[in-house]
């Protein structure tokens, strides 16, 4: 959000000194509010792909006091649902996807602010063994379990959106960033 805030404002108070002999003419390219000039003028991107997830191994606590549970299962691989042919599905948000608006905030187009949502999913392998400890049904558990879908197993394909702010830095390798035939490199800093 801060960098979002940022943008606005520094798009909103960039002044340049004139000598005092220079009567200044507002030009129709500044006619309206900075607010309207923000969102009208400006270079501004979207994109829309699809992501592949890799997951490290996750330690997974669970308590559910009135079943008598507060245990942690340790080491658990976990896997995304990515598969290729999802991609051609003719729904958008069936797979796993990203979307990523921005806008570059200074004249020469090479600092940005972009906003970004990823949505991913996370399934616990079914099959692999993990140790468990903490209490299981009210009794005490340490040991090892088989992972399927009787003992345990999680599907997260609904909550695990980052929604991000990125400050973006794109330094032009081949032409300007004014070009229509450049190549740049892009940098991001996160915010989630």
């Amino acid at each position: 959000m801060q960098a979002g805030v940022l943008a606005v404002l520094t798009a909103g108070t960039a002044v340049h000194a004139q000598p005092a002999s220079v009567q200044l003419q507002p030009s129709i390219q500044d006619s309206g509010n900075a607010f309207v000039r923000f969102f009208r003028d400006g270079e501004w991107y979207f994109s829309w792909g699809y992501n592949k997830e890799y997951w490290a191994p996750t330690d997974i606590h669970v308590s559910q006091a009135s079943l008598g549970n507060n245990f942690t299962i340790h080491g658990v691989q976990g896997a995304d649902e990515f598969s290729f042919p999802e991609i051609f599905s003719p729904s958008l948000f069936g797979p796993q996807y990203n979307i990523r608006i921005g806008r570059f905030i200074n004249d020469e187009r090479t600092i940005g602010v972009e906003f970004s949502l990823d949505h991913t999913k996370y399934t616990t392998i079914l099959g692999q063994t993990a140790a468990v400890t903490g209490l299981v049904g009210g009794a005490p558990a340490n040991a090892n379990y088989q992972l399927d879908s009787n003992t345990f197993s999680e599907v997260l394909h609904n909550g695990a959106n980052h929604v991000m702010v990125n400050a973006v830095y794109r330094y032009p390798l081949i032409g300007q960033t004014n070009e229509t035939f450049s190549v740049a490199a892009i940098g991001k800093a996160v915010w989630e």
